[in-house]
């Protein structure tokens, strides 16, 4: 009887989108959930430029990869501006009153975001503003790994805070 009681609640919480951290169960928010869709599909845009899945085919791939980082650049700038910046604001006098865990998850994702984010723009720009067929992103090479691990980083930082419902 027990068991099924379990199972029971384990169906109404999946029913309820919610998550289940510690034995209580908190309420996903619906925004949180669009914004996470919306960083991994921008996250998963940066896949193709990656060193082990290029494939040869030069500048066209290459061209391909630099419009696909902006296009998750703009998706990733939109939710930030839309979502995070304006939740961090109202939420960031209580950021005090969380346990050291749950802020230190919070200060990981913004540094982390934010750089990515400057990152980014830095990347992208350079290719953007110069003649596509120069390829001048190619300077900025050593900046392109580094940004794709931080923005992952943020990313997962992020579901964590959603999932456990810190912020």
């Amino acid at each position: 009887m027990s068991r099924a009681r379990g199972e029971l609640a384990c169906l109404q919480t999946f029913k309820n989108s919610s998550s289940v951290f510690g034995g209580m169960v908190v309420p996903l928010s619906p925004m949180g959930i669009v914004v996470l869709f919306l960083q991994i599909v921008s996250l998963f845009l940066l896949v193709p430029g990656l060193p082990f899945f290029r494939r040869k085919g030069g500048k066209r791939n290459l061209i391909r990869h630099g419009y696909l980082a902006a296009l998750a650049l703009v998706l990733h700038t939109i939710t930030m501006l839309v979502v995070m910046v304006p939740s961090f604001s109202v939420n960031f006098d209580s950021i005090g009153d969380l346990s050291i865990l749950q802020s230190l998850t919070v200060w990981l994702h913004v540094v982390t975001g934010t750089a990515a984010e400057i990152l980014g723009i830095f990347i992208v720009a350079s290719w953007a503003f110069k003649p596509l067929q120069q390829m001048t992103c190619a300077r900025r090479k050593w900046l392109m790994m580094p940004t794709f691990i931080m923005w992952a980083v943020s990313l997962i930082s992020g579901a964590v805070i959603l999932a456990v419902g810190i912020i």
